[in-house]
């Protein structure tokens, strides 16, 4: 008897943590998969489950550079000039894993975000941009930009 008591409240404890779990990533996804109020990047179907989720760095593509910032919070640098503005958010959007990144897209910085240089630095080294509340330093990233460059 205990142990059919045992089996029941570990099979409702696991039906639980799916339906949870469903849906669930970076909170921009309806439980269908489909992006809540954010402009598509032309992206195409997919053979993905509708829930499936990426864990993409936190990057810009600016002009045929790649840029990431760090989760963490980044002082001691000032918002510059605004050079444009994000034109695509991908985290909004199911993507194939062989996605190439264009021009001002980025991984979560909300469509229409602000891009910025970093006073006192070179737009080739890093940008910035403001969002959920802080200014995000991006800085240049050598691999990632090397291998946009790279065939297929």
């Amino acid at each position: 008897m205990c142990m059919r008591r045992l089996a029941g409240a570990l099979a409702a404890a696991c039906t639980l943590l799916l339906v949870a779990g469903c849906g669930s990533g970076n909170g921009t996804a309806t439980a269908g998969g489909e992006p809540r109020g954010l402009p598509s990047c032309g992206e195409q179907e997919l053979d993905a489950p509708p829930d499936a989720a990426i864990d993409w760095t936190h990057y810009v593509r600016w002009n045929d550079r790649m840029y990431a910032a760090k989760f963490e919070p980044q002082t001691g640098f000032e918002p510059g000039q605004q050079l444009g503005a994000v034109e695509c958010t991908r985290a909004s959007s199911r993507t194939p894993v062989e996605h190439t990144p264009r021009h001002a897209e980025a991984a979560f910085l909300p469509t229409g975000t602000p891009v910025r240089s970093v006073k006192g630095q070179p737009v080739e080294d890093a940008i910035t941009a403001e969002w959920d509340g802080r200014a995000w330093l991006f800085r240049f990233d050598a691999a990632a930009t090397q291998r946009l460059a790279q065939p297929g």
